[in-house]
Formats: structure tokens, C-alpha cells, sequence
């Protein structure tokens, strides 16, 4: 378990579970303002993909995804909006991480 601050450093990454949602062009700091306000202590996710298509490493990679994602502690969790320009970096993106993870299954919310 995550204590005092120290993420859980993940043993085997089987997953790169992709989420898109419509984050209303808010910015990566107001995310991860919302989240805490929320009660998680690290953002939940390892990368967020913001509108205008940045991606932002929000935890650090080796650690595991937030406990209520489903096997949080053998995926790397992608987070990104759903423009154009977000989409086109989650590609990007998705195809580095399974091309550095080799064998992870992709999921698709």
C-alpha cells in the first residue's frame, strides 16, 4: 500500500487502460485541483491529455494506478479529453506505451 506519499511501485504491467471524457477545456492544474477535492491524494491517473493535446505526466510511471481503477496494479492509466488534438496525442502516446510495455493488453472506456 501508498504510504505517506510514496506511490506503490507496480510489478508487472499487463494493461494501458485509456479513458476519454469531455474535460470542458479545463487545464491540467484544475484537474488535478478537482481531483484532490475529490479525496485522492495522487491523481488517479499516470497521464492526462489535455484539450489542446498536451500530455502531462501526472505519477510517476513504475507506480501503480489509483486502487479504484480496475487492476490498478498492473496498469499504466491514461486519462485524455476528447478533441481532436487530445486524441491525436492519446495515439501517440498509446502506441509508446505498448510499444515499451510489449504484451499489455489495451482497454478501451
Amino acid at each position: 500500500m501508498a504510504h505517506k506519499g510514496k506511490l506503490k511501485e507496480r510489478e508487472e504491467t499487463l494493461f494501458i487502460r485509456t479513458v476519454v471524457r469531455t474535460l470542458e477545456d479545463k487545464d491540467h492544474k484544475e484537474i488535478l485541483m478537482n481531483s484532490k477535492r475529490a479525496g485522492f491524494m495522487f491523481f488517479p491517473h499516470h497521464y492526462l491529455i489535455t484539450a489542446d493535446g498536451t500530455i502531462h505526466k501526472m505519477r510517476p510511471e513504475e507506480s501503480v494506478a489509483n486502487g479504484e481503477l480496475s487492476n490498478y496494479d498492473t496498469t499504466v492509466a491514461v486519462l485524455s479529453d476528447s478533441t481532436d488534438k487530445a486524441l491525436a496525442s492519446l495515439k501517440v502516446l498509446t502506441e509508446a506505451l505498448l510499444e515499451t510495455y510489449k504484451g499489455a493488453k489495451l482497454i478501451e472506456v
